[in-house]
């Protein structure tokens, strides 16, 4: 694609995120609106608007070439993230959920589900390539040292002496089989000529029968393939898995449109640095006369309106630079001061009337404003707003048709006054190699968000309607952890400014796909993994000195490797009330330094507790909920979802027939786990099983009966997280505003009743 593709792509994205802006400002301006429904209503759909807007500043960000184009997308994106991340948060506060469902903005639009599915911006990752490939290599290399490698055995060059003989081997094996072909011909030509001889009836008609099945084989084949292809073309059958050719050429044209990137951005930077050492001594003069200038009117200013000069301001309060801020300033100042005062005479005269007015009437504003919603204010819309219109002054309306190549624009370049400041960071080699060698910090899997497959829900805002809660889906989860994990932890930008997360608890039963997630999040990230659980840590750094100094480290290290997430498996052991005897870790070890380690992550630092639990009601709940400030639960899944996971796992084998149902499998597995389904696939699924399936299709038996001895996820346990769920902060105040909401509507209808 070339630059005018992606140059129209942001002005999409620019026309979306200039009318979300919009109605992102009436919103946050609006008075406090009583009807949750209509807010709710209004908030789903500029947050969607926000995601088709992030989606597509990704894109262009991942692709676009010029350098200066690239730093105000980026800045755009950051902002359009954070923004994302406060509506979020607002949408939490409004219907008392982690999870948010935004089926009906989507409907009412008219987009397709794929296309309100927020991708996470890789390229944060791409940018720590090197560190994690250091890490990786780093950790590598200390198991290699201590002995949890075994070191990989080279093979040494084969003697000349044994290579000959070897080849001449080979090559009295290929003379004797040559030789052996060749006396064959020979005895075939001695016998008598077999054309010769007249085929006898039933030999004929063998033949015939013989050709006449062999050609309806070989018809029906080519028949099937090309309803298959047509089915595939019209969409009616899943697409195979595997990568086309098509889309490896497509790939590959993205990775060298990054590659010049790269150069673009080089050469970027160098000329930002020439242009500085071209233009200092000329700018150095210019600004001095500036300063002059300044200093001279702010005196003047100054004796026109006290009669006599002032004095200049010492050089601890910051010299002759104050006066240029407070020149710049004083306009803004003095209308800041009149407008205080204004409020200062509105104030008293509403005092006055207040008084005036009933007790009653006072109290019924108060339960009118606690009835209502008020969006918080945002941190980041304004310099939203700002960025954008950068875009519409600077490169809306630039004519590039002179700069196929992309190049930076020098009059950009020119126009900068300030060059950018590169800090790196410090690694203590030897602090980090020592949490390697006690298995605190250790590799993770590669595993992408994507792969915890299920579908969102559909009909969420439907049900909600109805003032019921909406049964989350794995879809939904998956959201719920991009939202509250991943996006949040990307850049200090929307980290610091955005709404705060520093912990997080993932609840699920056995199989339901918490170390999935947990490998997911760290690997998006491209983050440091911190291993807390009391297992990993049983017997390292005893004692109370001991603890002190581990956590002292992980304080350390994980600031200066950010992003980094803690994790603690089982969390609930943790806080348990009564240790069973036969568990030897010591899982209280951290009952007392978990909270602290959690109220000491800073707004500036990327870290995050990430713990998992598979029972959370067997601790005490109140320590619980209050270290971990996120709870989401992984609940069982649902048809739509055990139908995506199918699919997507069974489809990647190549020899599978397209026509396979697997609906009917999706209804005969419901309760079984994430985990459970990919085991009794690796049991099915065996290599000799894969040769097969050409000559003997796969049967739904076969999976039924390796799915039988499996237990599924059974509902009274399911109803168990509902019910724990339900008992924590948040669950608490969802139930306290139903309540509130059930005695609105009677005392609603006792009035309506009484009119009557």
């Amino acid at each position: 694609m070339s630059y005018r593709t992606y140059n129209e792509l942001w002005a999409q994205a620019q026309l979306t995120l200039d009318e979300a802006t919009k109605n992102d400002s009436n919103l946050l301006t609006s008075k406090t609106n009583k009807d949750k429904v209509v807010v709710f209503k209004e908030l789903s759909t500029v947050m969607v608007s926000y995601i088709l807007a992030i989606n597509k500043l990704d894109e262009c960000y991942d692709q676009v070439i010029q350098p200066q184009k690239r730093i105000l997308i980026r800045n755009i994106l950051e902002l359009t993230l954070g923004r994302y991340l406060e509506l979020k948060n607002d949408m939490v506060n409004l219907n008392y959920n982690e999870f948010t469902y935004l089926d009906s903005a989507t409907a009412q639009l008219g987009l397709l589900p794929q296309d309100v599915e927020l991708t996470i911006p890789s390229h944060y990752r791409n940018e720590r390539l090197k560190t994690i490939e250091w890490q990786n290599k780093f950790i590598d290399e200390v198991l290699k040292k201590t002995g949890f490698y075994e070191e990989e055995k080279i093979e040494v060059d084969m003697p000349i002496r044994q290579a000959i003989l070897l080849i001449q081997k080979h090559e009295r094996a290929r003379q004797g089989r040559m030789r052996a072909q060749f006396m064959k011909e020979v005895r075939a030509m001695n016998k008598p000529d077999a054309g010769d001889v007249e085929l006898s009836d039933n030999a004929r008609k063998a033949a015939m029968k013989i050709q006449r099945v062999w050609r309806g084989f070989i018809t029906r084949r080519k028949i099937r393939s090309r309803v298959v292809e047509e089915m595939l073309l019209i969409g009616m059958l899943p697409p195979n898995s595997i990568d086309t050719e098509e889309q490896q050429k497509a790939e590959d044209v993205k990775s060298a449109r990054r590659i010049v990137q790269t150069k673009r951005q080089k050469e970027y930077e160098l000329a930002l640095i020439q242009e500085k050492e071209k233009i200092s001594d000329h700018v150095k003069e210019k600004m001095k006369e500036d300063i002059r200038d300044e200093v001279r009117a702010w005196y003047m200013g100054v004796k026109s309106q006290t009669g006599k000069f002032p004095d200049l301001p010492s050089e601890e309060s910051g010299g002759s630079a104050v006066i240029y801020t407070r020149y710049k300033t004083a306009s803004s100042h003095s209308k800041s001061t009149s407008q205080s005062s204004s409020k200062g005479t509105k104030s008293h005269k509403s005092k006055s009337i207040a008084g005036k007015e009933s007790k009653e009437e006072v109290k019924k504003k108060a339960d009118e404003e606690e009835t209502g919603f008020k969006m918080g204010p945002s941190n980041f819309l304004q310099e939203l707003m700002l960025a954008s219109s950068e875009y519409e002054e600077v490169w809306k309306g630039m004519d590039e048709s002179k700069n196929s190549s992309q190049m930076h624009i020098k009059s950009i370049v020119k126009a900068q006054k300030a060059a950018e400041v590169e800090r790196e960071l410090r690694k203590l080699e030897s602090l980090f190699e020592e949490l390697v060698m006690n298995g605190i910090v250790h590799k993770y899997p590669a595993t992408k968000l994507g792969s915890f497959k299920g579908d969102a829900s559909y009909a969420g805002c439907d049900v909600m309607r109805w003032d019921n809660d909406p049964s989350p889906t794995l879809g939904d989860v998956r959201h719920a952890v991009r939202d509250s994990c991943v996006l949040p932890m990307l850049s200090d930008q929307i980290h610091q400014a955005g709404p705060p997360v520093r912990s997080v608890l993932v609840a699920g039963a056995h199989g339901s796909g918490k170390h999935t997630l947990v490998n997911a999040v760290c690997t998006e990230l491209g983050a440091t993994l911190f291993d807390l659980t009391s297992a990993n840590i049983v017997g390292k750094y005893p004692g109370k000195s001991g603890l002190t100094m581990l956590l002292h480290l992980i304080n350390k290290v994980a600031r200066l490797l950010q992003p980094s997430v803690i994790f603690i498996e089982d969390a609930e052991k943790t806080f348990m009330k009564k240790v069973p005897k036969t568990d030897k870790t010591d899982p209280k070890r951290l009952k007392k330094d978990l909270p602290k380690l959690v109220k000491a992550i800073a707004p500036t630092d990327r870290i995050l507790l990430l713990g998992t639990s598979c029972c959370p009601w067997d601790c005490d709940q109140k320590s619980l909920t209050g270290t971990y400030g996120k709870i989401i639960v992984i609940p069982r899944p649902d048809y739509a979802s055990l139908y995506h996971i199918w699919n997507d796992l069974l489809f990647q084998y190549s020899g599978l027939s397209r026509k396979f149902d697997v609906s009917s499998l999706a209804k005969l597995s419901d309760g079984y786990s994430i985990g459970t389904i990919i085991k009794v696939l690796q049991e099915v699924m065996t290599c000799k099983r894969v040769l097969q399936l050409t000559i003997r299709p796969l049967m739904h038996v076969e999976i039924l009966n390796a799915l039988a001895r499996h237990d599924p996820v059974y509902k009274e346990e399911d109803e168990a997280f509902n019910q724990w769920y339900s008992r924590t902060p948040l669950g608490r105040r969802k139930q306290k505003a139903l309540d509130a909401e059930v005695e609105r509507r009677m005392i609603e209808n006792d009035k309506h009743s009484g009119a009557k």
